[in-house]
């Protein structure tokens, strides 16, 4: 025979051979001990044998079913722990996080790798944006601004001091900068997010406003094109202190001025929309995150 029995009529039949009993087997099964019988007595006509001895208000197993019933009590066995094998597995656990492309690449993602590792049955999904987070689509969003989100909680993961920075070829070629009053007339370049730190940090830093105009500008969607352009020795970029330290690390960017500019609250939070500040996860993953090393050489 190739075809496999009624997995209903072989299920009544190791339970009535197992527990010795018709109505046990249907209590068991929470079907009618008729049912039992009726399953017992299909699967005898087709294996052509008789499985039980049947009495007044007994049965016993005859040779034939003895050896069906340790067969099929095994494989019952195989197939439990195989289940409850199965049933420890979990999927991960999925927190959907926004955040600008360049914290991501510069801040966030270098501090993932200890978190996967501590934490590998939360899976976190980095997603980009900008100012106007879908709160439908995330659970969390690192956000730029003045830590003032209506209906969200909100904590700072970085200082936003910022200053100038360039690539030792360009400081070779345009440099050296002796003061700030080299800078007229260089390349300033600049985020389109953020076009306002150049004239904050000359303003604090003393350069005349006839004096800063007389520099070319170049401006880049993010912060990240504009320190990779930098890098490249297109100009100065005005850069935040805590997003660089890993091309001053490997020498990619140097600072050619000492004067650095405290930008106050306005920087990079991690904010969470009421509905998901009691995920435990998320929770975990927050707390990692605020504790995190402020370097950019993190593993």
């Amino acid at each position: 025979m190739d075809k496999l029995p009624p997995l209903h009529a072989i299920r009544a039949f190791e339970a009535a051979a197992r527990l010795a009993s018709i109505s046990r087997a249907a209590a068991e099964l929470h079907v009618t001990p008729g049912a039992i019988s009726r399953q017992v007595r299909g699967l005898e006509a087709l294996l052509g044998v008789s499985l039980f001895e049947r009495g007044h208000r007994s049965i016993a197993l005859t040779d034939a079913g003895r050896l069906y019933a340790a067969e099929l009590t095994h494989l019952f066995g195989l197939l439990r722990e195989a289940t409850q094998n199965i049933s420890t597995i979990r999927p991960p656990l999925t927190l959907r996080l926004g955040s600008p492309p360049t914290f991501a690449a510069r801040w966030l993602i270098p501090r993932m790798q200890p978190f996967h590792a501590a934490e590998p049955e939360i899976e976190v999904q980095i997603r980009s944006v900008t100012d106007q987070p879908d709160w439908h689509s995330l659970d969390a969003a690192v956000l730029f601004g003045d830590g003032q989100w209506p209906g969200c909680s909100a904590t700072p993961l970085v200082s936003n001091q910022i200053a100038p920075v360039c690539s030792p070829a360009y400081l070779a070629a345009q440099g050296p900068f002796d003061s700030i009053a080299d800078i007229p007339g260089k390349t300033l370049l600049y985020s389109l997010t953020r076009p306002e730190d150049w004239s904050a940090w000359l303003a604090y830093s003393g350069v005349p406003a006839p004096l800063a105009l007389q520099t070319r500008r170049l401006g880049y969607e993010s912060s990240m094109l504009a320190y990779q352009a930098c890098r490249h020795g297109l100009g100065l970029a005005m850069a935040q202190s805590d997003l660089i330290a890993q091309d001053l690390a490997d020498g990619g960017l140097v600072i050619p001025f000492a004067t650095k500019l405290d930008m106050g609250r306005r920087t990079y939070y991690l904010v969470m929309p009421r509905r998901t500040r009691q995920n435990r996860q998320l929770a975990r993953l927050a707390n990692w995150l605020v504790t995190a090393p402020q370097c950019g050489t993190c593993p």
